[in-house]
């Protein structure tokens, strides 16, 4: 029995790379997505890997890189919060304004919302 057309493993199993994009068949496109460049470390050795873990490897490396951004925005927030309990404490003599510098405020206040989520009315 002759076959007509070849097989994947014939397709994709040689050593050559295809000019086709990964993402065509993981099922997202880096277009629509904040990712960085695909950078592929020459020195690494390569070797063949299941199709199964070339899988979960990307998917690994999706949440690893942006587990990372988790850390710096609960640093970020922790921060703002000790900063601002400390200010809160600090007391004003009466008659003076709560604040002077309201663009200073608006900002920083943009900057938490941005970070961490915005504010309720109670400022919570």
């Amino acid at each position: 029995m002759t076959r007509i057309k070849p097989g994947l493993v014939m397709e994709y199993g040689d050593k050559s790379v295809k000019s086709e994009k990964l993402y065509l068949y993981q099922g997202f496109d880096p277009s629509n997505a904040n990712v960085t460049k695909n950078v592929v470390d020459l020195r690494m050795q390569m070797g063949a890997i299941s199709q199964r873990d070339a899988d979960l490897l990307f998917l690994w490396k999706r949440v690893s890189h942006n587990f990372s951004f988790v850390f710096v925005d609960f640093y970020l927030c922790s921060s703002i919060h000790d900063i601002g309990l400390s200010i809160l404490r600090a007391v004003r003599s009466s008659g003076r304004a709560l604040i002077d510098d309201w663009e200073c405020l608006k900002s920083m206040v943009w900057v938490f919302e941005s970070r961490c989520g915005s504010l309720t009315q109670s400022g919570i």
